[in-house]
Formats: C-alpha cells, sequence, structure tokens
C-alpha cells in the first residue's frame, strides 16, 4: 500500500507541472512525497507482530533511502 500511494503522489505531481506554468515537481515536494513515503511503511510496521518489526523497520529505511537516491530529481 505505501508503494503505490507513493508512485501515486510521484505520477500525480508530475501531471501537475504538464499543466501548470511554474514547476510543482521540486526538492522539496519530492522530499514530502518520500517523507510520506516512510511513514506509510512504518506504520504498516507497527501493525506486524513484535518479533518481526526490527527487520520490517530495517526494510522500510532501506527502501527509503533507495527511493531518496534513485527516485528522480
Amino acid at each position: 500500500r505505501a508503494c503505490r500511494r507513493h508512485d501515486f503522489g510521484y505520477r500525480n505531481l508530475k501531471k501537475f507541472e504538464r499543466l501548470s506554468p511554474h514547476s510543482w515537481w521540486t526538492a522539496e515536494w519530492r522530499a514530502a512525497v518520500d517523507e510520506q513515503f516512510r511513514r506509510d511503511m512504518k506504520a504498516h510496521c507497527a501493525t506486524r507482530a513484535v518479533w518481526h518489526r526490527y527487520v520490517c523497520y530495517w526494510w522500510a529505511d532501506l527502501y527509503y533511502r533507495v527511493v531518496r537516491l534513485f527516485g528522480g530529481p
């Protein structure tokens, strides 16, 4: 669910850019979408069994770091 929401955010911000005379796709907007992605993943991890949470949080942080490095402008 977190991945779908993140992709939705990227897609829609890029669509706004095509429709608007000024750029919506800024570093600040991208950071906000990426941070929401991290919060969504960690919220999911919080619902997991206690013994699975540590690994889930680790993966969430890794996915967040990869998106920040390679996610786009």
